[in-house]
């Protein structure tokens, strides 16, 4: 799916801030995976992140979306009921 840049910044901005580093590049995504804002759809990134969905069958509106690191988006379409939880990061 194409997203505006509008809806990837809203989306951007539903991860969770990290102590010490800038919100502006640096977030957490509900997992605990640290996601850097420019690499967004960078596969294979280690720091990559795209939009996913809470409920990966729910609908594709902004209340569902939100940033998911690659591996964790994959794991979640997978299993979304039992992706394990990473290792948290810090959060402010």
């Amino acid at each position: 799916m194409v997203y505006s840049d509008g809806i990837i910044q809203r989306v951007w901005e539903c991860g969770a801030p990290v102590r010490g580093c800038s919100p502006d590049n640096w977030r957490a995504d509900a997992f605990g995976a640290l996601i850097c804002r420019s690499d967004f759809a960078r596969q294979g990134s280690p720091y990559g992140w795209e939009i996913g969905k809470l409920d990966p069958a729910g609908p594709d509106d902004e209340g569902n979306l939100r940033p998911l690191h690659w591996q964790s988006a994959r794991a979640h379409r997978a299993a979304p009921e039992r992706v394990p939880a990473r290792k948290p990061v810090i959060i402010a």
